[in-house]
């Protein structure tokens, strides 16, 4: 498949990438950016595979900052439930990841595997968000975020 008929599938099956309308400004955060900077440079699916694996590990350390800056300015009643929604989340995502490996892994071709991770790094990626919109959201002093509206 020629690279701008690859980039046109992708830009309809994928909903985070930027450009795609996603509802959390992804052109806006450095982990989008890098994503695209780093799939505009890899025409071949394995190299858009490696840049969207990079893009889910930068998602998922995001997630655990995230979580872990949220936590430390809660009280002890709201780290609980806090920590009782992350776990709930977690279930959530892997049976997420579980169910997408069921669709995807079925189908032929080798883009799907990367639609498949793509849809993994956009469950770690909202849910980043979120949380650092939580922070955002307890402290009144902080100043409005734009990823956060």
């Amino acid at each position: 498949m020629r690279r701008h008929h690859l980039l046109f599938v992708i830009a309809l099956l994928l909903p985070g990438l930027p450009g795609t309308g996603s509802a959390l400004a992804a052109d806006s955060h450095p982990i989008d950016t890098a994503l695209q900077s780093c799939m505009d440079h890899n025409s071949t699916t394995v190299g858009m595979r490696q840049c969207q694996a990079q893009a889910l590990a930068d998602w998922d350390a995001a997630l655990n900052t995230a979580y872990t800056q949220l936590m430390a300015s809660q009280s002890p009643e709201a780290k609980t439930a806090l920590r009782t929604a992350q776990r709930q989340w977690i279930a959530f995502r892997d049976a997420q990841i579980a169910y997408f490996k069921t669709v995807f892994d079925k189908m032929d071709g080798t883009i799907w595997p990367m639609i498949e991770l793509q849809y993994s790094t956009d469950l770690s990626r909202k849910r980043a968000i979120q949380l650092y919109c939580y922070t955002k959201m307890t402290n009144l002093a902080a100043e409005p975020d734009p990823l956060c509206q």
